[in-house]
């Protein structure tokens, strides 16, 4: 018996099962448990042909010239090669080519029809070719970065390979790559209900990951660290952890990893602190070299707003926000009038530009004579935090400071008291927009009441007592340079370290907990090269792409099961069937229809 209070949420839930996976919760459990495969092929031929798949595919070969009806009829085809890869990734994320081989063979006739494969009685390695074929079709359509991978290039072979790559064909493929790696993304989210895909409202993090490659013997030197790249993945590149990734100056192995940076955007949470009302899933991916970023933080805003998704707060580090040029990521969310949420380095914690009387700080503009301990506040609070037992100051960042900065110490806290209280005191002297931003890129701004800081104002050289500006409102134009607007790059929505930041800055934390989720490696192990044998850079694209679906479709499936669970669902009791309310409970609990005719008119 279903307790009323949980009746309507039950119901919808059920509901949702049938709309995203086409069958009730019950018998979704039942098919996991006995024949897990029919329940992958029905999700993968859902999310491709929501993803339009087919069609790019005849698109990108009529545009190739790959069109000639002559030769064998293909036994897999570019389609059925992504969704045999899919379902690989499903069942255990091992992705090479002997597994999927052998996922092919446990298909039934029927399954492999649906998925444009014909129906062949052959043996296992037949379909590893085969498999293998289909792969490098779908590659010559999107790779950017052709050449021979059979085995590790010599210098002369690796110059071969880049005088031989066209940039405009590289241009091109890459642009399909974008397209297909976004377009399978929103289809795995297309399976998601319709009411439940309403009720995101555009908040955005965004956040990069190592995808570790196969293949770093051979990479450049560590006595050479800007050497020739003769690895067998040869278009990878030096990671490490630290600034933007690029460790191709890095000579401590231990430190450095051969990879390629995969760039995610996820959806996060309306409201910060609440619990979300919707699978919170990653709708936008692009990939390059470690540090190579100029430029993807806005292709990715643009591939998600051309998919339709809103973006209202947008979350990045430091790597995108501020460190983009003003004319390319801070432009296009100005122009769609999303709100930037990002942190600075420490030496952009003062004034960062100025306009006539107004000076900007923390992303805020502020009158020219706010004092200087509040313009300064962070850089106070990075002298006054010292360690509790020598008084030494200790810099930002250092490895020592997350102790210091989680330290109960009463020093520590008193700075941070006072830091916090000077954060809160800018608020007098702010300057607050008025207004959306201008077509033109201007915006007006109204000034702060002298009343607010009584009418004090002085001036910073001299200390003498100055005339506050009365003026009530300004309207500051856009840089003529848009590369050099340091308003528009360092410029935020709420004050930098103000509560309303840090509480939005925080959903930040939903796209590194997205990373982590598909690097687990009991599910899809993105982490592990070892399980993505083929070479290139363009196989590991898709192979994280295809982890992001997956992963996508268990935080669908995980988001209705919690409603439709009697009990919270933890690792232990999601697997079982009586952990869930029964088609029975459902049933009973479902309002009847009165069917009794009306009665006659009077």
């Amino acid at each position: 018996m279903i307790p009323r209070i949980d009746q309507a949420r039950v119901r919808d839930a059920e509901a949702w099962m049938l709309e995203a996976f086409g069958m009730s919760n019950a018998m979704y459990m039942r098919r996991i448990t006995t024949d897990p495969l029919r329940v992958y092929v029905s999700e993968t031929m859902r999310i491709l042909a929501a993803a339009q798949i087919p069609v790019l595919i005849k698109t990108w070969r009529h545009e190739s010239g790959f069109t000639s009806a002559r030769g064998r009829k293909q036994a897999i085809d570019e389609h059925a090669a992504l969704a045999v890869i899919l379902i690989q990734m499903r069942i255990d994320g091992d992705l090479r080519f002997n597994n999927m081989a052998s996922t092919i063979l446990r298909l039934t006739d029927a399954e492999r029809e649906s998925l444009g494969i014909r129906v062949h009685d052959i043996g296992q390695a037949f379909w590893y070719d085969r498999l293998w074929r289909a792969v490098s079709r779908l590659q010559r359509l999107v790779d950017p970065f052709p050449g021979n991978r059979r085995k590790m290039p010599t210098r002369e072979d690796y110059k071969k390979i880049l005088a031989a790559r066209d940039p405009a064909d590289t241009a091109v493929k890459q642009a399909r790559l974008s397209a297909l790696c976004n377009g399978l993304l929103h289809g795995s989210i297309a399976l998601m209900p319709r009411a439940l895909r309403r009720r995101f409202k555009g908040n955005t993090a965004l956040d990069a990951t190592k995808i570790p490659l196969n293949g770093w013997l051979g990479g450049p030197s560590r006595k050479n660290p800007n050497g020739a790249h003769c690895s067998i993945n040869y278009d990878g590149g030096w990671y490490v952890r630290e600034g933007n990734h690029d460790g191709s100056g890095t000579t401590y192995k231990d430190k450095r990893a051969w990879a390629i940076e995969a760039e995610i955007t996820t959806m996060t949470a309306n409201t910060p602190g609440e619990r979300a009302t919707f699978p919170l899933l990653a709708h936008g991916v692009s990939f390059h070299k470690p540090g190579m970023i100029a430029g993807e933080g806005n292709r990715l805003v643009k591939a998600i707003l051309a998919a339709g998704f809103p973006i209202l707060h947008f979350m990045a580090d430091r790597a995108y926000l501020p460190r983009s040029t003003a004319d390319t990521l801070q432009a296009t969310l100005a122009e769609i009038g999303a709100k930037p949420v990002f942190d600075y380095d420490k030496d952009e914690h003062g004034q960062t530009t100025f306009y006539e009387d107004l000076i900007q700080v923390g992303g805020q503009w502020y009158v020219h004579y706010m004092p200087q301990d509040l313009i300064h506040a962070l850089d106070l609070y990075r002298k006054d935090r010292k360690t509790a037992a020598s008084g030494v100051p200790v810099d930002e960042e250092t490895p020592e400071d997350d102790a210091i900065l989680s330290s109960d110490s009463n020093s520590v806290r008193q700075a941070k008291e006072l830091r916090d209280q000077r954060i809160a005191e800018r608020e007098k002297y702010r300057a607050k927009p008025k207004g959306k931003r201008r077509p033109d890129g201007s915006r007006q701004y109204l000034y702060p009441d002298p009343k607010n800081y009584d009418g004090l104002a002085f001036d910073h050289k001299t200390g003498e007592l100055i005339e506050p500006i009365r003026k009530k409102t300004v309207v500051i134009p856009a840089g003529k340079d848009p590369a050099k607007d340091k308003a528009l790059k360092y410029g935020q929505t709420y004050p930098h370290k103000s509560p309303v930041w840090k509480n939005y800055y925080a959903l930040r934390n939903t796209v590194e907990s997205q990373n982590a989720f598909i690097k687990d490696s009991a599910t899809e192990d993105i982490d592990s090269p070892m399980k993505r044998r083929a070479r290139g850079n363009t196989f590991a694209s898709l192979a994280v792409t295809l982890a992001l679906v997956s992963a996508n479709i268990r935080k669908i499936l995980t988001f209705i099961q919690s409603e439709l669970a009697r009990v919270p669902l933890t690792t232990k009791n999601k697997s079982f069937a009586s952990t869930y309310y029964s088609s029975a409970d459902i049933t009973s609990a479902t309002a009847p229809t009165d069917t009794a005719p009306s009665p006659p008119p009077s």
